[in-house]
């Protein structure tokens, strides 16, 4: 995981110039990763950051191939990533 913290502030800096097809691949990844930890170490609960934190990896992936920003999304600076999509 890229991400040891669960945050998609840092995932997102890791990512930093990569391209378009590197930033959805290893966002895909990381996101299935994060619904894995929730299905094997989760059973009592209280994952919440990690559920959240894979839901805003899908919303990042859906802005970064299509320019839809969500609500999650709307509190990150994206323009970094607004040149990459646009170049792509």
């Amino acid at each position: 995981m890229l991400s040891s913290s669960f945050s998609i502030d840092e995932f997102m800096e890791k990512v930093k110039g990569h391209t378009v097809h590197e930033i959805i691949q290893t966002a895909n990844q990381e996101a299935t990763a994060a619904e894995r930890i929730v299905c094997k170490q989760c059973r009592q609960g209280g994952c919440d950051p990690i559920v959240g934190y894979a839901s805003c990896l899908k919303d990042f992936i859906l802005y970064i191939r299509y320019g839809v920003r969500t609500r999650r999304l709307s509190r990150l600076n994206l323009s970094a990533f607004t040149v990459a999509r646009l170049n792509n």
